[in-house]
């Protein structure tokens, strides 16, 4: 139960949810505390709906640092820890994390009484048969809302009164009108006083509309374009989220406005320019970092909203305007000269994470969806106070003609959530893309959750498991890294089992255990695994790392090629130049006799001609060295490959690939066995274990073509037992070559 508060039981017979109604401050005054009541809503009856529209909030409930204890202390997006709010629910007065308490009062209004859903208010926390029926109302409930509210937290320290709202459409020229006036001033040099952001008409106070019902805010909120306000004249964070939203603004729909207040990807910078540039990637890693973005409840709430906008303080912006903005960065980053880019590109990062939603909303909207795999994978990064919400939170996105029978039920476990998770998605699936991946990938919980954070292998080697599940299953607890969720979209660009379809699949289940019983085809071990993993990002330390590699293949095996070897780096695969994104598995495509030039592009060292300078003027330095577009292009194409492909895996090196190179998990140790599956575009990497004995174990088939027995019980030893590593690349097998010589297929048994 949220503290203080005494909740009435919902009916159980119609789906009903409570919705928040959120009073006018006292006498206009906005610093008064939050005042709200709640009233049951039917969530089935469109009449109901109508006669009371509301708003759902997607946040954050803490910050990372302070996800359990929701009572005390949270820290805030600047570093400084805050008490608790107090407000006033139902005539009670209750606790409730401070950044919640922002978002209410933004979303307050002077003159009316807004209707919000918000789940630590509107659902009895500590009533687990109520939770698990509210969650499972969730995708309802955020489908069904008027609107979306984004909460990304406070724009700058303290709580300041300006709001801006960006609407994505022609409304929004004078607003940038004066943005880019107020920077060319800074940037020539004005005095500051002199400089305004705003029109000087309104120097007191924003003007108000005659019927002052139609602006909810009070005299001393300062609202529109026309607010005098000396911060937003010169680089400072308030100045630096405008930014932001103005330059997501103009990439959306850049029409003829020039972005120079962003000029990172320019070859002329003057230092105002750079200065003011710095001033917005500072303020975009700083947004980037917001909890919301690593939460896993939030995915669903965004992707089902009919109409979502995100605040930042008192800046709002349609999801449209970022998600169109984002888009278009990434179109023009494929074309990018990367070797006069920074290796941290903050607006990519945070164009990545964006689009990462946008995807599956773009799908919801078509009446498509996706299955629960590709689910689970596409947003396994996230973060949940409750790991059992890494497969609740996103079940609202699977499409709704699946027949997936799992449900939020928070009597299960964690280990119990992920292996029922996994059932299910062989079952309903029919296919064995969950076995896809790698299964032993550590990372220690003191260790930040940053990008590229991975423990050493001995040091992993170390470490058990977070939880105590069979390694077939996915434990969704572990973090993948960066490139990994698009890797795995890409792999049915590989046929490795000649397309053959998926012999029959067996679960032999509790009350020893969970052994999943299969049939493979071993076809090699491997023999040698380099010592380092390769860069996860990062042009010049991948092309590096490449090039060591081949140095030392060179050495022991002259024969082979330079190109060739480069190539299998990438795992045969190229990102296509002329591709409308970074982030779409239709922009990768398998390599051909044409990528050869590309290739070449990629592993010429050009890092000390680029980086020479010409000077033009004090302040002002131009590249003397530009490569022609189709060199950025070649080279692009080579480096996002091997980043998706390869990034943060292993080289190894097996007498199957003739020598050559292979690219698997992180795990991956000499004398581990690679075999072919039926109905898998890859081989898996398996390592042998002890034999596993059942005892009254039920047996099940899960999936697979052929003869289905009759349930049976499994009194036997097994011999064969291995552990599954993960997914390999494997130069001279991905195309089903060995199947046509017959390889020999056995049962293993997967624990």
């Amino acid at each position: 139960m949220t503290p203080g508060l005494v909740y009435k039981p919902l009916p159980n017979d119609v789906p009903t949810i409570r919705l928040l109604l959120i009073a006018a401050p006292t006498g206009g005054a906005y610093d008064d505390g939050i005042v709200c009541t709640t009233v049951a809503v039917p969530l089935n009856d469109p009449t109901a709906l109508r006669q009371m529209p509301y708003r759902a909030l997607s946040y954050s409930w803490r910050d990372k640092a302070c996800l359990t204890d929701l009572t005390g202390p949270e820290s805030d997006n600047f570093g400084a820890l805050v008490p608790p709010a107090t407000i006033v629910c139902d005539g009670l007065k209750t606790q409730i994390p401070q950044t919640l308490n922002l978002a209410l009062w933004r979303l307050r209004q002077r003159f009316t009484t807004p209707r919000v859903w918000v789940d630590y208010l509107c659902i009895n926390q500590a009533d687990d048969d109520e939770k698990t029926s509210q969650v499972s109302l969730m995708s309802d409930i955020y489908a069904l809302a008027d609107e979306v509210v984004v909460w990304l937290g406070e724009s700058t320290p303290g709580l300041n009164t300006l709001q801006f709202e960006w609407h994505g459409d022609d409304r929004d020229y004078d607003f940038i009108g004066h943005y880019i006036r107020c920077f060319s001033k800074w940037e020539a040099s004005a005095p500051v006083s002199s400089v305004s952001l705003f029109s000087p008409r309104s120097i007191d106070r924003p003007e108000i509309n005659e019927d002052a019902r139609e602006n909810p805010y009070p005299p001393e909120v300062l609202t529109g374009p026309f607010v005098l306000e000396d911060r937003l004249a010169r680089p400072s964070p308030t100045s630096g989220v405008l930014g932001i939203f103005c330059l997501f603004r103009l990439l959306f729909r850049s029409d003829s406005w020039p972005i120079r207040f962003h000029g990172g990807d320019l070859s002329i910078l003057s230092t105002g320019q750079r200065s003011w540039s710095k001033m917005i990637d500072d303020m975009i890693w700083a947004l980037s970092e917001r909890p919301w973005w690593k939460r896993t409840w939030v995915v669903q709430e965004c992707v089902l909203a009919k109409r979502a906008v995100v605040y930042c303080g008192g800046m709002s912006a349609p999801w449209d305007m970022f998600a169109g903005g984002a888009q278009a960065y990434l179109r023009k980053m494929a074309q990018q000269d990367l070797l006069r880019s920074s290796e941290t590109n903050p607006l990519l990062v945070l164009s990545k994470m964006i689009l990462q939603i946008e995807a599956p909303r773009k799908l919801v909207t078509t009446g498509s969806g996706m299955r629960l795999v590709h689910v689970l994978r596409q947003f396994h990064s996230r973060q949940a106070t409750d790991s059992r919400d890494k497969v609740f939170g996103l079940l609202g996105l699977v499409g709704r003609g699946a027949s997936y029978t799992i449900t939020p039920n928070y009597q299960l476990t964690a280990p119990e959530v992920f292996i029922q998770a996994a059932v299910q998605i062989l079952q309903e699936d029919q296919g064995l893309a969950l076995l896809l991946g790698p299964r032993t990938l550590y990372k220690h919980p003191s260790i930040p959750n940053s990008p590229g954070t991975r423990l050493l292998p001995f040091l992993a080697s170390q470490l058990r498991r977070s939880i105590d599940i069979p390694s077939w299953c996915v434990n969704w607890e572990d973090m993948p890294t960066e490139s990994e969720r698009l890797r795995l979209q890409c792999l049915d660009l590989y046929a490795a089992d000649g397309s053959q379809p998926s012999t029959p699949v067996y679960l032999h289940a509790k009350p020893r255990g969970f052994i999943l019983q299969l049939n493979v085809y071993p076809i090699g071990e491997i023999d040698a695994v380099e010592d380092a993993l390769l860069p996860e990002r990062g042009y010049g330390r991948l092309r590096s790392a490449a090039a060591n590699i081949i140095s030392r293949v060179l050495r022991t095996r002259p024969e082979l090629q330079e190109l060739d070897i480069c190539r299998h780096i990438c795992a045969d695969v190229v990102h296509d130049s002329l591709s409308r994104s970074l982030d779409d598995r239709e922009s990768y495509r398998r390599c051909c006799e044409n990528d050869s030039t590309a290739i070449n592009f990629f592993m010429r060292d050009e890092t000390t001609k680029i980086n020479r300078k010409t000077a033009f003027g004090p302040g002002i330095m131009r590249q003397s060295y530009i490569p022609p577009p189709e060199t950025t292009a070649g080279r692009n194409s080579v480096y996002y490959a091997m980043e998706a492909m390869a990034g943060g895996r292993r080289v190894f090196y097996s007498r199957i690939a003739g020598g050559n190179v292979g690219i698997g998990p992180p795990d991956i140790k000499p004398g581990d066995l690679i075999c072919i599956v039926p109905g898998l575009s890859v081989p898996l990497v398996l390592r042998r274990t002890d034999a596993r004995f059942c005892v009254g174990n039920p047996v099940s088939k899960l999936c697979g073509e052929g003869p289905t027995p009759e349930p049976g019980i499994c009194n036997t030893r097994h011999e064969r037992c291995y552990v599954l590593v993960g997914d390999v690349y494997v130069p001279g097998v991905m195309d089903g070559q060995l199947m046509a010589m017959s390889p020999k297929l056995f049962t293993a048994f997967l624990v």
